[in-house]
């Protein structure tokens, strides 16, 4: 996904599921956050993930975004299978850990430049662009964004 900012806050993208699972890639203080969270598991292992980069982004400036979960790695130890969650600004890795997230059942609607009606109020809606949207392979040509929101 590429997008442009014309501000420090907001919901890039939004995603909530059955068990209280949600997804975030959002600007906060200028600096972009992936946060991936599933409630069920705190009683079993580590629920989620927070990633967030070090620098700021500009303003005003086109910015390419990758991200993932979940996703199966070629090597293996002792039988033990490897799975990245990753945030990508770029090109270059903010971050990318050896983690699986089970569970994990995301609906729709997918909201992009804000989220549901309800959601934190200390979550401000994205005010920039947003295009070449990519979910799981799958280019999204027609996409509703909240009134703020147009493509690049």
């Amino acid at each position: 996904m590429r997008f442009l900012s014309f501000t420090n806050e907001g919901v890039l993208l939004y995603m909530s599921g059955r068990h209280g699972d949600y997804m975030g890639l959002y600007l906060r203080q200028g600096r972009l956050n992936y946060f991936i969270f599933n409630p069920s598991r705190l009683d079993k292992s580590l629920g989620g993930v927070h990633f967030c980069s070090e620098a700021a982004i500009e303003l005003n400036k086109v910015y390419q975004v990758e991200f993932s979960f979940n996703q199966a790695l070629p090597q293996a130890v002792s039988r033990r299978k490897f799975y990245s969650t990753a945030l990508r600004l770029n090109g270059e890795t903010v971050q990318l850990v050896d983690f699986y997230i089970d569970d994990l059942q995301f609906e729709t609607p997918v909201y992009f430049g804000g989220g549901p009606s309800g959601l934190d109020l200390h979550v401000l809606d994205f005010e920039g662009r947003l295009t070449d949207i990519v979910i799981n392979g799958q280019a999204l040509n027609s996409v509703e964004f909240n009134k703020r929101v147009s493509g690049c």
